[in-house]
């Protein structure tokens, strides 16, 4: 579903942690005219479980296949974004990559087409840095 001003969006989002740090993808909004981070994942499709929608979103964003861990949270996120409203209800579970790719300390490389030599990177969270969905700060790291 397209980012939208009516419509509530469920996503499935991961923390993966690594040497001290979380994976995340670095977004800008231009309106406000901040950088910030989100937690890799993505939508929730209609009779999907956010498990299976997690899976697939890193399969096909970075194509790995993630092991799925314990539910950290649920939590509610309303928001503008380039001057639009937006509403989320966003699952964050921990998860785990394989092994192999836990070794890149740029980060995890994109893998769909128009991405290519882009990274979801390696963050610490700290109060200079926006993260988002911002409950995303009460987990303990």
């Amino acid at each position: 579903m397209p980012f939208t001003e009516k419509y509530i969006r469920p996503l499935a989002v991961a923390v993966i942690r690594y040497q001290g740090k979380i994976l995340a993808v670095r977004g800008v909004d231009h309106v406000k005219n901040e950088v910030f981070f989100r937690l890799p994942g993505g939508g929730i499709e209609f009779g999907e479980t956010a498990e299976a929608a997690l899976k697939r979103e890193f399969a096909e964003e970075f194509g790995v296949e993630v092991k799925i861990g314990r539910r950290l949270d649920v939590t509610e996120n309303v928001f503008s974004y380039e001057g639009r409203a937006g509403h989320e209800i966003v699952f964050v579970f921990e998860a785990f990559l394989p092994d192999e790719k836990s070794c890149f300390p740029e980060g995890l490389p994109f893998a769909e087409p128009g991405m290519e030599g882009k990274f979801a990177e390696w963050i610490t969270v700290a109060p200079d840095v926006l993260v988002y969905p911002e409950a995303v700060r009460q987990i303990r790291f």
